[in-house]
């Protein structure tokens, strides 16, 4: 009976050590690189706020870059995304005090579960010369449409 006990435990312990969850040989998550286009990206713009957005449908796209272009006179015309095939990573940085600021999409990538955008900060140089005056740094791209989540992840 010792014996039989002691096979058990030993199985036990080898299919547990060895299973995909656990196992040194599982092979890692697979992630896939998607192709980021670019809308537009700048320092002006009527979104005075911080702002993560992932825009799916025409309505909040036009919505969007109706606040997006408040502040200019003859507002140009609403680029045009297919959402069927498309949809649009909109990352604006908020009000700063001075040029130089900016923001910028690194990578978007799926990573079976998510999507993960992964996006970088820059700030003026300590002691350069910038331009005076109240900016909003924003960048704006498409991406291949994904029903995913979207996670945004800032880089140093």
């Amino acid at each position: 009976m010792r014996k039989l006990a002691a096979f058990v435990f030993v199985f036990a312990l080898a299919v547990v050590s060895f299973s995909p969850a656990t196992s040194a040989l599982a092979s890692p998550p697979k992630t896939t690189s998607l192709v980021v286009t670019a809308i537009e990206k700048g320092g002006y713009s009527g979104v005075r706020g911080k702002l993560q957005q992932v825009v799916r449908t025409d309505a909040e796209w036009k919505k969007l870059w109706e606040k997006h272009k408040s502040t200019v006179l003859s507002q140009p015309p609403l680029p045009k995304v297919d959402f069927s095939k498309e949809m649009v990573i909109a990352l604006y940085r908020g009000s700063q005090t001075s040029g130089g600021y900016t923001v910028s999409i690194v990578s978007v990538e799926d990573d079976g579960t998510n999507i993960v955008v992964t996006y970088k900060e820059t700030d003026p140089s300590p002691g350069g010369v910038q331009l005076s005056a109240i900016t909003q740094p924003f960048v704006l791209a498409r991406v291949p449409v994904s029903n995913k989540p979207v996670k945004f992840v800032k880089v140093p």
